[in-house]
């Protein structure tokens, strides 16, 4: 009908697209055509409202969810956190334990080393360390031994030669006593002959 319209309307012939378009049937179905857009848009409006209803929905679970997300990442952050801590702090107090020992001048024990983190590396280091010092220590136990044996020794050395010297200057008096008496004869001798 359209097409017939226009069709009249490029040759000139308004009166006919105007019959054509006024007429009560074309304007009916004109009508009809209307309504039933209206129809459709309404329907769409309300499929839409029922659309953005759902997406308000949607949009507030999804925050929801986000809430409880950012919650759980919290805790699991605390937890993690808190993990650490404890972590951090049990090995230090291993190391400190460990230098009071050692302060104390007691080698007997190392700490107990467990995990691969930075902490681990320094016990493993203060541990090293108390062995090193161990072996010092002993060395010189060693060598402090060695020397009080040798003190001994010239201790005992020194009291024979001492022993040595009173008898030498024993027999020193003596001979002198001797040559004395030897040249007290002599002279007796001297003086009789």
């Amino acid at each position: 009908v359209n097409n017939d319209a226009l069709e009249f309307s490029k040759k000139n012939d308004i009166d006919s697209a105007v019959r054509i378009v006024l007429d009560p049937e074309i304007v009916a179905l004109q009508a009809e055509r209307e309504r039933l857009i209206d129809v459709f848009l309404d329907r769409q409006i309300a499929h839409l409202g029922q659309y953005k209803g759902r997406a308000a929905a949607d949009v507030s679970e999804a925050k929801r969810m986000l809430v409880m997300l950012i919650v759980l990442a919290g805790i699991v952050g605390l937890g993690a956190a808190s993990w650490m801590i404890v972590s951090i702090s049990r090995g230090l107090r291993k190391a400190l334990d460990l230098s009071k020992r050692v302060a104390d001048g007691d080698l007997s024990e190392t700490a107990e080393v467990s995990g691969r983190d930075e902490i681990t590396a320094l016990l493993e280091s203060a541990n090293a360390m108390v062995l090193k010092l161990r072996e010092i220590v002993g060395g010189v136990t060693s060598v402090a031994r060695d020397v009080s044996s040798g003190s001994a020794q010239m201790a005992a050395t020194s009291e024979e030669l001492s022993q040595g010297a009173n008898e030498q200057a024993s027999a020193t008096e003596q001979a002198s006593a001797s040559v004395e008496q030897m040249a007290a004869n002599i002279k007796q001798a001297a003086d009789n002959a």
